[in-house]
């Protein structure tokens, strides 16, 4: 054989680089084909009508400018900041044309012609001014922003020149501090942006000025009136621009379309998106996205086109404008300011606003049209792949019901027929039940008419045909293929393998005895193998109730019922729908029981087992469930009517993709199929077959926050910023509150799920898609809400937020108010106690003095009654007159008893309490006493102090004081008038006896004494004071 000179050998080299290049290198992607956009208007609390621009605060929180305000949104809700002419803490104004974020996290806004500075804090705007020396203060006319996190530096373009902000004190600073470029100074600027370290770009009309920001240099470039031959005649208007890695700016035009400027070469380039002599091509704004394979796209937005895509090296426009309405496909309209954050590119037009989630596109469509031939065809239903030689997927076998077999080349996205060899056992004719690659690249089918069919797709070689299976309910209905290489036969009437082999057809002895022997369901309905090398399978298709679930130890051909629905079916009064089976190989098993829910168990189980339900719970959108299949990270898959979902274990939730929201077709119950190659998901579709790229969703809830939005009490706003772990004082009134709360997380974000619990009232979390916690008539105590969220993919973030609440009761429900109560209370008993005591006592000692006045001054009356009426008696005879006078002492001793007895009865009765009644009394023992001896008496009383009450012993001492001051004036003071005087001297009793007669003897006897003692005994005291004038007894008692 000759050898190849060195010409040939350099051209089989460069050739099979170029092979190796084709094969093994990544696709060069560019701007997709198709995007899956979000879209928010009013249904989503978004009612207006053009959005601007749109920035992010470093807590994840969205905000938008907009023709009606400024905007925040959390995922959830969109909050308006407007203009109120009654609050000058308001926006300037509503029409806002941009927004910047600064390092404090406050929003600078281009409110019209103000400059605003907005707090999320406080939720108050700062109205800023340009102060000079000709105007004074004057609006500042903000065109565009750039915030220089690194030395927190705002800049503003503004319609006055360029200025800039230091620090957090929102002082505006001419560029003129720095620079002396005039076309800075006063200039009407239109675009900012960042060049490299240090440089700005900054543009005006149609001159670009590179700046720079700690010397003041600057670099002027002028739009030349010729691009790429394409004359504008001086009348650019550049209106926005974006500065790219390769050292390009780009600069969007009114009208002109796009200008690229070689920073580094200096030239220009025009790029325009339909004819510029006859149709508009304003570009609003640029940007690109941190997306894997967009690093030459730009995205814009433009009048026309609307939100498009230009490629930097193809040079191609890509229009994503959908025409008269938003679609999940397309954005109607203008688009205007784009900025991306996380992976999503938002961006705001001309009928509201929308996104671009990378997280969200996830299916990419492989069109079958080609073999439809004009009509619909029906949904793809049985997929199997073929490997490589490096282990990928190449080409996909799939079955269309009622179209044939056909084969889809995923490496040139086109539509081949099936091997010659393999026609007749692919046509419809034949009646495909199932389709299997293995790992030998063997294509298996269970058909009607030929039973099973294998062919080696390698060696295109027909392995065997019409041997077996091909009889009615004999008929294979699936594979499966074990770790061992054992192909597993389902069939309508038990259970075969194949050995790694692939020569003979075997029954599983063990368990079509089993099958038989229990009498159960013979169609197998699903198989799986768990991570210890035991098959489960699970059997159904019958009316019988005899649905069941069987384990085979291959190793010992050992067959086992792990579920017989005749003794676990529950309450049932029909069949269960009992249908596929999967192990996810990290210890769960999954079944479907159709209609009601996906159940598992532990796969170690043994014996008959109880199985834990999975459904609406756990957020599954459709229990309508034909198919489980499991990935490499151990979460389950099913279909449903709505779409896919998926189970993630750990996680214990599911996620649901339905397909209508991606403007896929709603196929349902899509048949599903995951090669065990590479791990590629499949779904099929009418006149197509979805790709499923799961895997390159990076919507993670650790970078997501969760956070507090708005507390309401009585529906009415707290007032205060709330967040994780403040501590909330309440009053007993306020006990009705309804905490907002909210998780940053916007791919599908109706789909985020929150869970809360009231610590101290709740006994069970509470889990919805709402975000509002409400409570109502929360009694006295202290609480604390708990906040957990999952994000769309069904991840918890389970850490949760917290917010400490304390009601404090009122005064009559605290501890030191119940303490006085119970001291007043045990007060008042004692009090009462005490006061019965002393009436004890009282009546007592009432007792003792009425028997001993009784003793003192009638019993020993009596007894001289007594005596002398004995004398009186013996002296009758013999001394008549010396008997009268004896008797006429009897007469006044018994006149003193009766007194004495009326005094005695007068003060005990409680109706002569007040001291009125106490002065009639003495007034009408004077009358009866100095009335007769021709005394004139006059008796008076303060009006105030007749009504005041006495007890008892005060009425009889001062009524006995009273009678035996009357006694001596009418025995002792040969007087002609007397004078009875009480008033009302602060807080006692003032009583005066007064005379104008002349004594007979002294004032020291018994009835001086015992008045005394009386007056002294009701804590007071008694004076007498007698003149050759008269007398006078003074007595002085307190009011008790």
């Amino acid at each position: 054989m000759p050898r190849p000179n060195s010409y040939q050998f350099k051209c089989w080299y460069y050739l099979y680089l170029l092979f190796v290049f084709l094969v093994d290198s990544p696709t060069i992607h560019g701007q997709p084909r198709e995007i899956n956009f979000t879209h928010y208007g009013v249904a989503d609390g978004f009612d207006s009508k053009e959005a601007m621009s749109v920035a992010q605060t470093k807590d994840g929180l969205l905000w938008i400018s907009s023709t009606d305000g400024l905007i925040r949104f959390d995922s959830k809700r969109f909050k308006y900041f407007r203009h109120n002419s009654k609050d000058s803490l308001s926006l300037a104004h509503n029409y806002c044309k941009a927004i910047q974020v600064d390092k404090q996290g406050r929003i600078w806004v281009a409110a019209n012609d103000d400059l605003d500075i907005f707090d999320p804090a406080t939720e108050t705007f700062q109205h800023i001014k340009h102060h000079n020396t000709t105007e004074g203060a004057a609006p500042v006319r903000p065109k565009a922003f750039y915030y220089d996190q690194q030395n927190a530096v705002m800049w503003v373009a503004t319609a006055n020149g360029l200025f800039f902000s230091r620090g957090s004190g929102g002082k505006l600073e001419s560029v003129a501090k720095i620079s002396k470029d005039t076309s800075l100074l006063k200039a009407n600027l239109f675009t900012i942006t960042a060049a490299t370290e240090g440089w700005l770009w900054i543009t005006t009309a149609n001159q670009i000025i590179k700046l720079h920001t700690r010397s003041g240099k600057t670099e002027n470039y002028e739009v030349p009136q010729i691009v790429g031959g394409l004359e504008n005649k001086g009348d650019v208007l550049i209106i926005s621009s974006y500065f790219d890695k390769q050292s390009t700016l780009w600069l969007g035009t009114v009208s002109l379309g796009l200008f690229s400027f070689n920073s580094i070469t200096k030239t220009f380039q025009q790029y325009t998106y339909r004819n510029v002599k006859q149709e508009d091509n304003t570009i609003f704004s640029i940007t690109q996205t941190a997306l894997p394979g967009q690093e030459d796209v730009l995205f814009f937005g433009a009048t026309g086109l609307g939100f498009g895509a230009f490629n930097t090296s193809t040079k191609k426009f890509t229009s994503y404008n959908s025409g008269t309405y938003n679609t999940s496909l397309g954005i109607k309209g203008n688009a205007y300011g784009l900025r991306c954050f996380d992976n999503k590119l938002w961006i705001g037009s001309s009928t509201g606003l929308h996104c671009y989630d990378y997280s969200l596109q996830l299916f990419e469509k492989k069109d079958l049209s080609s073999i439809a031939n004009g009509v619909t065809l029906l949904p793809t239903e049985l997929m199997a792949a073929e490997r490589n030689s490096r282990g990928k997927d190449e080409r996909l076998w799939l079955f269309v019901p009622y179209k044939d077999a056909y084969i889809y080349d995923l490496t040139k996205d086109k539509v081949l027929p099936v091997p010659a060899a393999i026609q007749k056992y692919t046509a419809t004719d034949a009646g495909i039940f199932c389709m299997h690659i293995d790992q030998k690249n063997i294509l298996w089918l269970g058909t009607n008419a030929y039973g099973l069919v294998g062919y080696d797709i390698q060696n295109k070689k027909l392995l065997r045909e019409k041997q077996d299976f091909y009889k009615s309910r004999e008929w294979v209905r699936s594979f499966f293929e074990d770790s061992r290489g054992n192909l597993w036969l389902c069939t309508y009437n038990g259970l075969f393998y194949m050995d790694s082999a692939r020569k003979n057809v075997s029954p599983a002895a063990a368990v079509n005895a089993l099958i038989k022997s229990k009498d159960l369901a013979p169609a197998i309905a699903g198989i799986t193998e768990d991570e210890y090398g035991k098959i489960w399978i699970s059997t159904d298709f019958s009316s019988k109730k005899n649905a069941a679930i069987l384990t085979l130890d291959v190793s010992k051909n050992k067959a086992a019922v792990i579920y017989n629905e005749r003794k676990q079916s529950g309450n049932h009064n029909y069949a269960v729908d009992l249908r596929g089976i999967c192990s996810n190989r990290k210890g769960k098993i999954f079944v479907i029981f159709r209609g009601e829910h996906i159940a598992w168990l532990n796969s170690n189980a043994t014996g008959e087992m109880n199985f834990k339900e999975l459904g609406r719970e756990q957020g599954l959108s459709s229990a309508a469930i034909d198919e489980l299949l499991s990935d490499a990270s151990g979460n389950m898959w099913c279909n449903n009517s709505f779409g896919i979902s998926q189970y993630k274990v750990n996680q214990n939730s599911f996620s649901n993709y339905i397909l209508a929201d991606y403007e896929m077709n709603t196929t349902n119950n899509p048949s599903v199929y995951i090669s065990p190659n590479d791990g590629s998901f499949y779904i099929g579709q009418a006149n197509s077959f979805l790709v499923f790229n799961y895997n390159n969703n990076p919507n993670s809830i650790q970078t997501t926050n969760l956070l507090f939005n708005e507390l309401k009490i009585y529906n009415t706003p707290y007032g205060k910023k709330i967040k994780d772990g403040d501590k909330l004082l309440l009053n007993y009134k306020e006990d009705m509150i309804s905490v907002e709360f909210a998780l940053l997380s916007y791919s599908n974000s109706p789909e985020n799920r929150y869970s809360w619990k009231l610590e101290g009232l709740d006994k069970a979390w509470n889990t919805s898609r709402d975000n509002v916690a409400t409570y109502n008539h929360l009694v006295p105590g202290t609480y604390t809400l708990l906040v957990k969220a999952a994000n769309s993919n069904g991840d918890w973030k389970t850490v949760p937020i917290k917010l400490h609440i304390t009601i404090r009761p009122p005064f009559y429900a605290t501890w030191w108010f119940k303490v006085l109560v119970l001291l007043f209370i045990a007060g008042l008993i004692w009090f009462f106690i005490r006061r019965r005591i002393k009436r004890i006592k009282e009546k007592f000692e009432l007792r003792n003095r009425i028997a001993s006045d009784l003793h003192d001054e009638i019993g020993s009356t009596l007894t001289s009654i007594n005596i002398l009426s004995n004398v009186s008696r013996q002296a009758m005879e013999q001394q008549p007159t010396h008997a009268k006078e004896l008797l006429q002492q009897i007469s006044n001793q018994s006149k003193n008893i009766q007194q004495n007895m009326s005094d005695i009865v007068w003060s005990i009765r409680p109706d002569n309490e007040k001291i009125e009644n106490l002065v009639v009394r003495i007034r009408e023992y004077a009358a009866q006493t100095l009335e007769p001896l021709n005394i004139d008496t006059l008796i008076e009383a303060d009006d105030e102090l007749v009504e005041r009450i006495l007890p008892m012993q005060y009425r009889k001492d001062i009524l006995l004081i009273s009678k035996e001051a009357i006694n001596n004036i009418a025995r002792h003071s040969n007087a002609n008038a007397a004078k009875v005087v009480f008033k009302l001297n602060k807080k006692n009793i003032s009583l005066s006896i007064t005379d104008n007669g002349r004594w007979k003897g002294n004032h020291s006897g018994t009835g001086s004494k015992t008045m005394k003692e009386r007056a002294k005994g009701l804590g007071g005291q008694l004076t007498i004071d007698a003149r050759d004038t008269g007398t006078t007894v003074a007595v002085l008692i307190p009011i008790p």
